[in-house]
């Protein structure tokens, strides 16, 4: 017979976790809901923190795999923060999420989870979303004078600005977008002599432009957490 390496069933149920869950948040929990075979729990903004400790310490919720964002600029409340929550003993993972808008800020989860000072760094970078409490909220996948937040809806595909590197400053520098360009013309001439007549042509041309592009995105939609009818209540 083989050993058992671990207690925790290989595929963990669902049952009855969503009504526990549900009593136990009271009223933290703005709706929860069973989706695609996960369990997605919407917790008031504020209580967001104390929800997640909760979850940590009364129901084994031990390990936060990572904190995501997604943009739905016609709502109020714009944006989703969603942490991914996973237990380790029970073999089951959980969703749990709030919603903010752009002058709102979401408590920090980094006393709960020290990793989570990077995962919230990257939702700032992407998104915008302000984490309170957050000790070193820099941006951390563009750069430091990025404008911008590239992964919001209403973000330009070019980007702001063009990065490159300039030969004749030794650096790297920050330049206008520029789309196109590119032209051209032509000439002509004529003569004549010697008793006779001539004569001669000329041409024309042209040119044309090119166009480029930058990155840009949006936030997440559809599926599991991002679903628009279970956002935030809705």
């Amino acid at each position: 017979m083989a050993a058992v390496l671990h207690s925790a069933p290989r595929f963990a149920s669902n049952e009855g976790v969503l009504d526990a869950l549900t009593k136990a948040l009271g009223d933290k929990l703005v709706v929860g809901r069973e989706a695609h075979g996960e369990i997605v729990l919407t917790v008031a903004r504020p209580q967001i923190a104390e929800a997640l400790c909760q979850l940590r310490d009364e129901h084994d919720y031990q390990q936060l795999m990572e904190i995501a964002g997604a943009d739905y600029p016609d709502r109020p409340e714009r944006f989703e923060v969603v942490y991914m929550l996973l237990s380790v003993t029970k073999n089951h993972r959980l969703l749990v999420k709030c919603c903010a808008a752009e002058d709102t800020p979401v408590p920090t989860v980094t006393t709960l989870w020290p990793v989570a000072g990077w995962l919230e760094r990257e939702v700032f970078d992407m998104y915008g979303v302000i984490f309170e409490g957050n000790t070193d909220l820099r941006r951390i996948l563009t750069d430091y004078g990025f404008e911008g937040h590239p992964f919001r809806k209403d973000f330009p595909l070019t980007g702001y600005v063009e990065l490159r590197y300039s030969e004749e400053d030794k650096r790297v520098v920050y330049q206008p977008v520029e789309l196109a360009g590119g032209g051209g013309g032509g000439g002509g001439g004529g003569g004549g002599g010697g008793g006779g007549g001539g004569g001669g042509g000329g041409g024309g041309g042209g040119g044309g432009g090119g166009g480029g592009g930058g990155a840009g995105g949006g936030g997440g939609g559809g599926g599991v957490w991002g679903g628009g009818g279970g956002g935030c209540g809705r």
